[in-house]
């Protein structure tokens, strides 16, 4: 049986008889009377009782007793109380009146408290001059005689409970439900070991559940629902409840898991913890409870599977455990339970299939499963169960068709079926369902007519086949439903007219046919139907005049017969509905002129008759429809003036008269329209300046004045206009400048000033306008430079997207996308987002929503891409969104999202995209991430993940970007990386791992980026890497590598910051690492060889400095002779020197470092580095004079840092002076010292080589002979 707000609590009869609140007389049998006082013959007794003092005193020596004699006084005409002597006589009249007594001052106490009592009647009954036991609500009874019942239910009282209550030590039940009783339960209560029944239900109770429970074996039902506790279960209470039979805490705020001991009521029978915050699992242990009957703990944060155990409960006749985040399937053994009449699974994360269920639960009334991810097939045999009145399926993906012996469950009453992938058409077996009353189908691929029998359904209420691919013509239904009150088919396509006697069904509240083809007019019968509230028949091709009977409908609220192809006038008797709300008749070709209506339609928010053709003036008496809130006049062809009389709409939000023909200034009444966000005059003929009273509308977005012939200037706005997005003022005539302050409107996105004659210069401010999407200046008389501010204006569009001024998600229930990225919204994300059912996309990105991400995005399965990034999000990510199957892209990055990531990731099989950097998650990285074969980028940067990577990570064969930065993981990096052939963008930086860097990485033939930067890796940079010729950036800095670094494929153009931080590292000079060892056994002189053959002359031009290859180190000694494509920048590296007159090559044969020495010669040499701009000669061992012309003049003391203490020169280099030095050589020496010599070795090098090459080709010997020789 059912939980309900509103209604009373359920009670077995066994356990809750005799609480009935009201007087309670005391029939007692005989034998009980004649043992017990009577207080109805003794009016004076609880004045008297007081007064009855005993006494006892020992002796000092304790053996003897003195008594005192009572006095007694008389009670009454014929009967006296005699004091007995006999001391325990004395006891037990004493203890018997002082209990009684007691009672009565724990109620009057309990009186004291109640601090408001509508009926009085606490005030009237509840006196000292009445025994307690004739007060009403008062049950009195036992040895000796006490209260053993309080029952004031239903008496809307107020107050607190006192914690005296504890002393009706004899209280068996206590009923205080249905009143607005505040504070805590005092935990006095829980000491009364009598006590069988404490219902303290639909109150206002907080606080937390009493923690002090003491032995109450007798205690068989607790009722706390419906009222505000609070706090965790303590898990220790059941310990002391062994024979509880009830147990209900719905409705309140408790928290925290189930306890384990509950498993201890071994009587429990019905359990009612639903509408509250438990959390947890729910136990396996509650199947040990099998005389349990009722069980109701949905809407809670249960999560987990359904156990097993359950099915142990064979006496169970309710399970309710909807709105939860139960996962998995539903174990099948609990189908087997044969007592079970209700069965509630809705809104949780349940999935699998439905198994054939009927043979097996022959007395189920109502199976409701809906908001789930149930698939496959409605269950064929669930015909069986034949007394089901209730089948609630909707919102799942089950597929295929309804099967046709659903007719046979001829008890049922409701079906929703809505919201699933149903296929085929209605099966006319519906028809023999003569008790149905409630039958939906929405939002199905249905197909088809709809079947005749359907509409014999005379017990039908509602009727919802909307959103399905539905054909045909609709019958003459009128006979046949007469009780129906909803009618909804819309979007479908139903084609021919409208019934004619639908006018028959005389309950009808909804009409809904919109978007569908019905063609022909509109019945005049529809005046009929007087219960119509709401009427929607819009994008039709209904034709002709609307009806004059629809103003017989007095009681309706909502019209609507918009985009259709309407004519003539309206009807004078429709401004006779005084109940009207929405007023819509826009878009059709309606005629004449409206009426003044003001005084007919009192409650009127929403008036739209754009794109008609009305002529005439605008109501003048239109300000008395005072709820106006919207009013959409635009594309008619009104003249005239504005009424000024409009300024008394006070509740308007939006004003539309764009596209007609108004004239005449605006009035300035607008400005008293303090509530209004949209203004839009557009395209008429106003005239004169812009009442300034407009600028004082603070809540204003939308300012449209654009075409018309307003003249005068335009103030400064911005303090004045904060929430301004758009502003529309082109085409008129208006003159001065821009508005200097108008950067204040921070929000605007849309300012159009273009085609007036604004004058002077674009104000510097307007670049704070950060939100500014779109600017029309042209066609002025500005004058100046564009300012450079105007660059903070990034994105300049044409884009037309609007953000909402406000946003709840209730009414887009048909938008499949909604984008309000970059919108500056602020506070929660609405639950109600879950209702857009047809969402595909949805983009809240850029924005300041706080709060948690709603669970009821759980149930947009049709989502595709989820855009969050950049907000403040905060809590965990809801195992609800785990059911988004069809969910592509999902971005969450930038926020404040905390917990750990969700296993159940891998739900989603269609996930491409996912984005969750920039959080603060805390977890290892959920195995289950790596089954989701399809994602192409991964992004999980900027967080506390921690955990080693395993080596399944390789199953992501198509992924393209994987970004795990700035996170706490650790361990090896798996060699799996190499079989992600598609990887393009790898970064792992800013982590803890460890180990070498896989080879395999070379096997990434597609990767452009990899990080492997601030990691603790370890040997070397291998040379599989060269092969990567993709690869554009390679970081691996600040970590422990060693060994060369690689120098091949595009290692050639990386810089040295790439590898700094890592101590072992070699490779070439650029890079700024050390020089790699060498085992090159020929001496260094070997190297010039190449050149000996070369004139003087070529010998010096082969020496300039200019010809050097700056990518080879200065001292890179790994080259070996005749290595293809050696530069002639080697020879630097064999440590020669430079002499002051003689040829460089002379130098190298002589000495062992190049050196620049002081004179003529030294300047000189700026000559032959010519080009040489950027070198770094750092390091280089160099001494002697740097020459301070050419090129050097610009070079700074960083180009020689690690030569400064043997070079001498410039000042502005840091360096000492050199000391004056005269180099005087004569040619002629040179020649016969350096020339003559350098010629005769060069020519028994050359013959040496000749006959080496000789012997070779006769007696071929090994390489390391060769090298001999040539030694």
């Amino acid at each position: 049986m059912g939980v309900s707000k509103g209604s009373a609590v359920y009670m077995p009869p066994s356990v809750r008889s005799g609480t009935a609140a009201g007087p309670v007389s005391s029939n007692f049998p005989p034998s009980e009377k004649a043992s017990m006082l009577r207080g109805e013959d003794f009016p004076s007794l609880q004045a008297a009782l007081p007064a009855l003092i005993v006494s006892e005193k020992k002796h000092k020596d304790g053996s003897n007793h003195k008594q005192k004699q009572l006095m007694s006084e008389e009670l009454g005409n014929h009967e006296l109380i005699c004091v007995l002597k006999c001391r325990w006589g004395m006891v037990v009249l004493v203890t018997a009146a002082t209990n009684i007594t007691t009672d009565q001052y724990t109620l009057l106490a309990l009186k004291v408290h109640i601090t408001h009592d509508p009926t009085n009647l606490l005030a009237k009954n509840w006196s000292g001059s009445t025994f307690v036991c004739n007060w009403i609500g008062v049950t009195c009874g036992g040895h000796p005689y006490r209260v053993t019942a309080l029952n004031i239910s239903s008496f809307g009282l107020q107050g607190t409970i006192p914690p005296q209550l504890g002393n009706l030590s004899s209280l068996q039940k206590l009923n205080l439900s249905y009143n607005q009783l505040s504070g805590t339960i005092p935990s006095s209560i829980f000491n009364i070991s009598s006590l069988q029944i404490l219902d303290l239900s639909d109150n206002q109770l907080s606080g937390s559940f009493p923690s002090i429970i003491f032995n109450m074996p007798a205690l068989q039902a607790i009722y706390f629902g419906h009222n505000r506790l609070s706090g965790k279960l303590q898990e220790n209470i059941f310990d002391y409840l062994p024979n509880l039979e009830v147990f209900y805490l719905h409705y309140n705020s408790f928290e925290g898991e189930i306890p384990a001991t509950l498993s201890k009521c071994k009587n429990l029978q019905y359990l009612s913890w639903s509408f509250n915050y438990f959390s947890g699992i729910i136990l396996k242990e509650i199947g040990n409870l099998t005389k349990l009957k009722e069980i109701y703990l949905g809407y809670n944060k249960l999560q987990g599977e359904i156990p097993l155990e359950l099915a142990n409960l064979t006496e169970l006749e309710v399970l309710s455990l909807q709105n939860n985040a139960l996962t998995g399937p539903i174990p099948l053994t609990i189908f087997n339970l044969s007592s079970l009449t209700s069965f509630r699974l809705s809104n949780n994360s349940l999935t699998g299939q439905l198994p054939d269920m009927g043979q097996h639960l022959p007395v189920l009334e109502r199976l409701s499963m809906s908001h789930n991810q149930f698939t496959g097939g409605i269950p064929h045999n669930l015909w069986q169960c034949r007394n089901l009145q209730i089948v609630s399926l909707s919102f799942n993906q089950f597929r295929g068709s309804i099967p046709n012996d659903i007719g046979n469950l001829t008890k049922l009453k409701e079906i929703y079926l809505g919201y699933n992938q149903l296929q085929g058409e209605i099966p006319q077996e519906l028809g023999n369902l003569a008790e149905l009353e409630q039958l939906s189908l929405t939002n199905n691929a249905l197909t088809g007519p709809i079947p005749l029998t359907i509409f014999n359904l005379s017990s039908l209420t509602s009727f919802d086949l909307s959103n399905n691919n539905l054909t045909g013509q609709l019958p003459d239904m009128g006979q046949h439903l007469p009780v129906l009150e909803g009618l909804f088919m819309s979007h479908n396509q139903f084609n021919g007219g409208i019934p004619h006697n639908l006018w028959q069904c005389r309950n009808l509240h909804i009409v809904s046919l919109s978007y569908n083809q019905f063609r022909g007019r509109i019945p005049n019968d529809i005046g009929n139907l007087t219960k119509l509230k709401e009427i929607y028949l819009g994008y039709n091709q209904l034709q002709g005049e609307i009806p004059q009977e629809l103003g017989n409908l007095a009681e309706l609220e909502q019209l609507s017969l918009t985009n259709n192809a309407l004519t003539g006038p309206i009807p004078l008797t429709i401004f006779n509905l005084s109940s009207l709300t929405s007023f819509d008749l826009s878009n059709n070709s309606l005629t004449g002129q409206l009426p003044d209506m003001g005084q007919h339609l009192p409650v009127l928010e929403r008036l739209s008759m754009s794109h008609n053709q009305f002529t005439g003036g605008i109501p003048h008496n239109l300000w008395q429809c005072r709820n106006l809130q919207i009013v959409s006049l635009s594309f008619n062809q009104f003249r005239g003036s504005i009424p000024n009389d409009i300024g008394n709409l006070t509740k308007l939000k939006e004003i539309y008269l764009g596209y007609n023909q108004l004239q005449g200034e605006i009035p300035q009444e607008l400005g008293n329209l303090a509530e209004l966000e949209q203004l839009s005059l557009t395209n008429n003929a106003l005239t004169g300046p812009i009442p300034l009273t407009i600028f004082n509308l603070s809540s204003l977005t939308s300012f449209d004045l654009s075409n018309n012939s307003l003249t005068g200037q335009l103030l400064d706005m911005g303090q004045h206009l904060p929430v301004l997005e758009r502003l529309s003022m082109s085409h008129n005539q208006f003159t001065g400048g821009i508005p200097h302050n108008l950067w204040q409107c921070r929000n605007l996105q849309i300012v159009s000033l273009s085609f007036n004659q604004f004058r002077g210069s674009i104000p510097n401010d307007i670049g704070n306008l950060t939100k500014l999407k779109e600017i029309y200046l042209g066609y002025n008389q500005l004058q100046g430079m564009m300012q450079p501010r105007l660059g903070k204006l990034i994105s300049v569009t044409k884009s037309t997207k609007r953000c909402p001024s406000n946003f709840n998600g209730k009414s887009l229930y048909l938008i499949e996308v909604l984008q309000f990225h970059d919108c500056n919204l602020k506070g929660n994300i609405p639950s109600e987002i879950g209702n857009l059912k047809n969402l595909i996309n949805l983009n809240l990105a850029n924005n300041e929503l706080t709060g948690f991400i709603p669970n009821t995005i759980g149930r947009l399965q049709k989502l595709q891409g989820l855009y969050f990034e950049n907000n403040e999000l905060q809590g965990s990510i809801p195992h609800h969104l785990c059911g988004l199957e069809r969910l592509y892209q999902f971005y969450l990055d930038g926020n404040r999202l905390n917990g750990s990531l969700p296993e159940c990731l891998d739900n989603l099989i269609s996930l491409g995209y996912l984005s969750l950097g920039s959080n603060r998650f805390t977890s290892a990285i959920p195995s289950t991430m790596w089954t989701l074969a399809d994602i192409l980028y991964l992004n999980l940067s900027s967080n506390s993940l921690n955990g080693s990577l395993p080596v399944d990570i390789g199953q992501l064969k198509v992924v393209t970007v994987i970004d795990l930065s700035s996170n706490q993981l650790s361990g090896d990096i798996p060699i799996t990386f190499g079989g992600l052939k598609q990887l393009q963008n790898l970064s792992l930086a800013d982590n803890d791992f460890q180990g070498p860097i896989p080879d395999t990485f070379g096997d990434m033939l597609s990767l452009e980026f990899l990080d492997l930067s601030n990691n603790n890796l370890s040997g070397a940079i291998p040379n599989t890497l060269e092969a990567l010729s993709f690869l554009k950036y390679l970081n691996v800095s600040f970590n422990s590598l060693q060994g060369k670094i690689p120098e091949g494929g595009p290692f050639a153009s990386f810089s040295a910051q790439l590898f700094i931080g890592n101590k072992a590292l070699c490779g070439a000079r650029h890079l700024h690492v050390p020089p790699c060892k060498t085992k090159n056994h020929l001496p260094t002189w070997i190297y010039v060889l190449p050149f000996m053959a070369l004139t003087q002359t070529q010998l010096d031009e082969a020496m300039n400095p200019a010809q050097f290859d700056s990518r080879v180190s200065v001292k890179d000694h790994t080259r070996s002779v005749g290595h293809p494509g050696m530069p002639s920048s080697s020879i630097l590296s064999k440590d020669k020197s430079f002499s002051s007159t003689a040829s460089p090559i002379n130098s190298l044969l002589a000495g062992e470092k190049i050196q620049f020495v002081s004179g003529e010669a030294a300047n000189s040499i700026h000559s032959d580095f010519v080009g040489t701009e950027g070198r770094n000669l750092a390091n280089t061992e160099f001494e002697g004079e740097v020459p301070r012309r050419g090129p050097f003049a610009n070079l700074s003391i960083e180009s020689f840092s690690g030569n400064t203490q043997a070079l001498c020169g410039s000042p502005q280099l840091q360096i000492p002076p050199c000391k004056i030095r005269t180099h005087r050589k004569s040619r002629t020496s040179f020649i016969l010292r350096i020339v003559l010599p350098l010629v005769a070795a060069l020519t028994i090098v050359v013959l040496a080589l000749i006959l080496d090459l000789r012997l070779r080709s006769r007696f071929p010997c090994s390489a390391a002979a060769a090298a001999v020789f040539v030694w």
